[in-house]
């Protein structure tokens, strides 16, 4: 090869590098980025119609449907469900994107926790989506794991397509609990404690061959009122200075650990307890407990009881507030957790320090000689 040639080769390759390291420096020509493959595709444009939505676990199943813009667990008598669980557990399928494929070998299913719920010792879990065609989206949910591609602080979880072989490993997020609990929004009462301004508990029924043990707890203003209680009885004290207070926030926070349709359950048991929260803006909340199967039940309602000065009609808020709260709670009976139960069911000795025992009579000095 002749000088010159070479000289010019090697003058034409120095070109070229320079321009690769121009075009990289420049961004000019940026590199080519995988791209994103949706774990449903199809999805997206059936998802407006989804009316049902089913979860299966080896143990549990519970099925969601859509009534109009509301949805119910079905399991569970048809009591609402939490839509916006409900939305993100479909949002969480519709944006979920296949990081890689995994497995197709079913021997492998068990390491991903993709094997199916039917198989045995599985911890999967089955969802579907339904529209009015039929099946829009069904999966089989895996193990979950934190980090996927360039975001290592992603969920990401092991999947499978019902009725296909090959495992996916997708970034998302799901919900997939087969507990029809789950989905319904656990809050039953929640009466914040500065309305209170006097809480009645009376067990058995009035005129009932057993008189009732009835008590209440009150107070006259809402910042820092202490609670008096009545009857409060002869030469006792009470057990310490907050447990008054602690009556009256019983109605703070009450959760439910069931449901179940208020006609199935007795409120007219003897045994009953009865509970009424009276406020200082004229709500009341009314609350009957019982016992069935070891179990604390108790039912709810709201209404207006105006204290004196007040209007005989509940202002625009509260009777909004009145209006909600009963249709929420009209017609269903909620298990309680037993800790706050027994804050509904307490007696006047509960509340009581021990009577001071009176002290016995002076030994007897022992006869003389003895």
């Amino acid at each position: 090869m002749k000088v010159g040639t070479l000289v010019m080769l090697v003058v034409a390759a120095g070109v070229v590098v320079s321009g690769a390291v121009l075009v990289v420096r420049s961004g000019a020509a940026p590199a080519p980025t995988p791209r994103t493959v949706l774990l449903f595709p199809d999805l997206k444009a059936r998802a407006a119609g989804i009316t049902a939505l089913r979860v299966r676990g080896a143990e549990k199943s519970t099925v969601i449907r859509r009534a109009g813009s509301a949805w119910a667990v079905e399991s569970k008598a048809n009591y609402p469900a939490d839509a916006r669980l409900v939305s993100d557990a479909l949002r969480s399928v519709l944006d979920a994107t296949v990081i890689e494929t995994k497995t197709s070998k079913p021997d492998l299913y068990s390491r991903l926790g993709v094997e199916g719920p039917d198989s045995p010792g599985s911890t999967s879990v089955l969802i579907t989506f339904e529209d009015a065609a039929g099946v829009a989206a069904s999966l089989i949910v895996g193990k979950r794991q934190w980090g996927g591609g360039a975001d290592a602080t992603a969920a990401t979880t092991f999947v499978r397509r019902e009725g296909e072989e090959t495992s996916l490993h997708v970034k998302a997020e799901l919900r997939a609990d087969a507990d029809p609990l789950s989905w319904i929004d656990r809050s039953v009462v929640d009466l914040r404690p500065e309305r209170v301004r006097s809480a009645t508990i009376v067990h058995g029924i009035p005129n009932g061959i057993v008189p009732p043990v009835a008590f209440a707890v009150s107070r006259e203003k809402s910042e820092a009122g202490e609670f008096t209680l009545d009857p409060m009885p002869s030469g006792r004290s009470l057990k310490d200075q907050f447990v008054l207070t602690r009556v009256a926030n019983a109605l703070s926070g009450v959760t439910l650990d069931d449901v179940a349709p208020a006609a199935g359950v007795d409120f007219e048991s003897p045994e009953r307890v009865t509970v009424t929260y009276r406020c200082f803006d004229g709500l009341v909340i009314e609350g009957r407990l019982v016992t069935r199967d070891g179990n604390a039940w108790a039912r709810f309602s709201a209404s207006y009881s105006p204290a004196e000065g007040q209007p005989e009609a509940p202002p625009e808020v509260l009777g909004t507030e009145i209006a909600r709260v009963n249709t929420a709670l009209a017609g269903w009976a909620f298990q309680l957790p037993e800790w706050k139960a027994a804050s509904l069911r307490l007696k006047p000795e509960d509340l009581l320090a021990p009577e001071a025992t009176a002290p016995g009579p002076a030994e007897a000095p022992p006869p003389p000689g003895g």
